[in-house]
Protein backbone atom coordinates (compact mmCIF):
# COMPACT_ATOMS: atom_id res chain seq x y z
CA UNK A 1 0.00 0.00 0.00
CA UNK A 2 3.39 1.91 0.68
CA UNK A 3 4.99 1.72 -2.73
CA UNK A 4 1.21 3.20 -4.55
CA UNK A 5 1.08 6.12 -2.25
CA UNK A 6 4.58 6.75 -3.20
CA UNK A 7 4.07 5.97 -6.53
CA UNK A 8 1.03 8.99 -6.77
CA UNK A 9 3.23 11.48 -4.95
CA UNK A 10 6.19 11.59 -7.27
CA UNK A 11 3.69 11.54 -10.24
CA UNK A 12 2.05 14.65 -8.63
CA UNK A 13 5.49 15.81 -8.25
CA UNK A 14 6.39 15.60 -11.77
CA UNK A 15 3.21 16.72 -13.24
CA UNK A 16 3.78 19.93 -10.82
CA UNK A 17 7.13 20.68 -12.16
CA UNK A 18 5.75 20.27 -15.35
CA UNK A 19 3.05 22.64 -15.30
CA UNK A 20 5.33 25.43 -13.78
CA UNK A 21 8.29 25.15 -16.30
CA UNK A 22 5.82 26.40 -19.20
CA UNK A 23 4.81 29.77 -16.85
CA UNK A 24 6.28 32.68 -18.47
CA UNK A 25 9.53 33.34 -17.40
CA UNK A 26 8.90 37.15 -17.26
CA UNK A 27 6.58 36.57 -14.22
CA UNK A 28 10.14 35.77 -12.25
CA UNK A 29 12.48 37.64 -14.34
CA UNK A 30 14.10 40.14 -11.64
CA UNK A 31 12.81 43.70 -12.38
CA UNK A 32 15.63 45.76 -14.54
CA UNK A 33 16.41 48.83 -12.92
CA UNK A 34 15.41 52.08 -15.64
CA UNK A 35 18.57 52.66 -17.93
CA UNK A 36 19.57 56.18 -17.27
CA UNK A 37 22.32 57.06 -19.98
CA UNK A 38 20.21 57.43 -23.02
CA UNK A 39 19.07 58.67 -26.55
CA UNK A 40 15.53 59.03 -28.02
CA UNK A 41 12.72 61.17 -29.68
CA UNK A 42 10.80 62.65 -26.62
CA UNK A 43 7.06 63.49 -27.41
CA UNK A 44 6.45 65.80 -24.79
CA UNK A 45 2.84 67.29 -23.59
CA UNK A 46 2.49 69.76 -20.87
CA UNK A 47 -1.11 71.15 -20.02
CA UNK A 48 -1.97 72.00 -23.60
CA UNK A 49 1.62 72.41 -25.10
CA UNK A 50 3.19 69.72 -27.29
CA UNK A 51 6.76 69.78 -28.08
CA UNK A 52 9.24 66.74 -30.18
CA UNK A 53 13.05 66.73 -29.45
CA UNK A 54 16.07 64.15 -29.49
CA UNK A 55 16.99 64.44 -25.63
CA UNK A 56 20.31 62.61 -25.23
CA UNK A 57 20.64 62.19 -20.99
CA UNK A 58 23.63 60.96 -19.02
CA UNK A 59 22.88 60.30 -15.79
CA UNK A 60 25.32 62.69 -13.34
CA UNK A 61 26.35 64.30 -16.30
CA UNK A 62 23.99 66.20 -18.02
CA UNK A 63 21.86 66.39 -21.14
CA UNK A 64 21.67 67.68 -24.68
CA UNK A 65 17.88 68.58 -25.78
CA UNK A 66 17.51 69.94 -29.19
CA UNK A 67 13.93 70.52 -30.38
CA UNK A 68 12.29 69.13 -33.28
CA UNK A 69 8.80 70.28 -32.91
CA UNK A 70 7.47 72.96 -33.08
CA UNK A 71 8.52 74.02 -36.48
CA UNK A 72 9.23 77.93 -35.15
CA UNK A 73 11.71 76.28 -32.48
CA UNK A 74 13.25 73.83 -34.27
CA UNK A 75 17.06 73.17 -33.90
CA UNK A 76 16.98 74.86 -31.02
CA UNK A 77 19.73 73.30 -28.73
CA UNK A 78 19.75 73.03 -24.53
CA UNK A 79 22.69 72.13 -23.22
CA UNK A 80 23.02 71.09 -19.50
CA UNK A 81 26.28 69.77 -17.76
CA UNK A 82 24.72 70.38 -13.97
CA UNK A 83 27.38 73.75 -13.69
CA UNK A 84 26.68 75.44 -17.16
CA UNK A 85 23.42 75.62 -19.47
CA UNK A 86 23.90 76.56 -22.75
CA UNK A 87 21.05 77.44 -25.50
CA UNK A 88 21.89 77.59 -28.99
CA UNK A 89 19.49 78.78 -32.12
CA UNK A 90 20.27 79.77 -35.48
CA UNK A 91 24.11 80.24 -34.81
CA UNK A 92 23.57 82.36 -31.18
CA UNK A 93 24.63 80.75 -28.54
CA UNK A 94 24.26 82.22 -24.80
CA UNK A 95 26.22 80.41 -22.01
CA UNK A 96 25.30 81.17 -18.02
CA UNK A 97 27.62 79.04 -15.18
CA UNK A 98 26.33 78.29 -11.76
CA UNK A 99 22.83 78.67 -12.85
CA UNK A 100 20.10 76.48 -11.24
CA UNK A 101 17.31 75.55 -13.73
CA UNK A 102 13.45 77.20 -12.89
CA UNK A 103 11.26 74.65 -11.33
CA UNK A 104 8.48 74.83 -13.52
CA UNK A 105 8.39 74.36 -17.67
CA UNK A 106 8.72 71.40 -20.04
CA UNK A 107 12.82 70.88 -19.85
CA UNK A 108 13.39 71.79 -16.03
CA UNK A 109 10.59 69.06 -15.24
CA UNK A 110 12.26 66.43 -17.59
CA UNK A 111 15.83 66.95 -16.71
CA UNK A 112 14.72 67.38 -12.54
CA UNK A 113 12.37 63.79 -12.87
CA UNK A 114 15.79 61.75 -14.44
CA UNK A 115 18.07 63.22 -12.36
CA UNK A 116 16.04 62.19 -9.26
CA UNK A 117 15.69 58.93 -10.68
CA UNK A 118 19.13 58.51 -10.91
CA UNK A 119 19.59 58.83 -7.34
CA UNK A 120 21.03 55.42 -5.73
CA UNK A 121 17.70 54.59 -3.87
CA UNK A 122 15.59 56.95 -5.07
CA UNK A 123 12.83 54.86 -6.65
CA UNK A 124 10.22 52.35 -5.46
CA UNK A 125 8.85 49.95 -7.90
CA UNK A 126 5.75 47.69 -8.47
CA UNK A 127 7.62 45.01 -10.23
CA UNK A 128 5.73 45.65 -13.30
CA UNK A 129 8.27 48.04 -15.49
CA UNK A 130 6.87 51.19 -12.98
CA UNK A 131 9.12 52.89 -10.82
CA UNK A 132 7.92 56.34 -8.86
CA UNK A 133 10.06 58.81 -7.35
CA UNK A 134 9.94 62.64 -6.63
CA UNK A 135 11.76 65.66 -7.37
CA UNK A 136 12.26 68.82 -5.61
CA UNK A 137 8.84 70.11 -5.72
CA UNK A 138 6.91 67.32 -7.64
CA UNK A 139 6.05 63.56 -8.14
CA UNK A 140 7.15 61.02 -11.37
CA UNK A 141 6.27 57.77 -12.72
CA UNK A 142 8.48 56.01 -15.22
CA UNK A 143 7.80 53.21 -17.30
CA UNK A 144 10.72 51.29 -18.31
CA UNK A 145 11.02 47.80 -20.44
CA UNK A 146 10.82 44.66 -18.11
CA UNK A 147 13.71 43.33 -19.85
CA UNK A 148 16.24 46.02 -20.44
CA UNK A 149 14.93 48.70 -18.58
CA UNK A 150 14.90 51.31 -21.74
CA UNK A 151 12.56 53.66 -20.35
CA UNK A 152 9.46 54.26 -22.29
CA UNK A 153 7.54 57.30 -20.47
CA UNK A 154 7.96 59.51 -17.92
CA UNK A 155 4.74 61.28 -16.33
CA UNK A 156 4.56 64.30 -13.68
CA UNK A 157 0.79 63.98 -13.15
CA UNK A 158 0.84 67.74 -10.96
CA UNK A 159 2.45 69.18 -13.82
CA UNK A 160 0.10 67.56 -16.68
CA UNK A 161 3.45 65.93 -18.05
CA UNK A 162 3.55 63.22 -20.28
CA UNK A 163 7.04 62.66 -22.46
CA UNK A 164 6.77 59.56 -24.46
CA UNK A 165 10.38 58.21 -25.27
CA UNK A 166 11.10 56.50 -28.61
CA UNK A 167 14.67 55.07 -28.92
CA UNK A 168 17.01 56.44 -32.01
CA UNK A 169 18.34 53.90 -34.15
CA UNK A 170 20.64 54.43 -37.31
CA UNK A 171 17.68 53.33 -39.48
CA UNK A 172 14.61 56.30 -37.43
CA UNK A 173 17.69 58.61 -36.38
CA UNK A 174 15.85 62.36 -36.92
CA UNK A 175 18.45 64.54 -38.54
CA UNK A 176 20.52 66.96 -36.52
Amino acid sequence: MRKPARLLVILFCLVCMAVSAGCSPSLTQPVVNPVLTFEAKADVSMGKSRYVCRLQYSAGQGAQLTLLEPQELQGMTWAWDHKILSVSYEGLTVSQDNMVLPQTGMIPMMLASLDAAAVEGALTTSGDGLFFGSGDSHNFTLTADRRTGQIKQLAVPEENMLVLFEPITDSSEESK
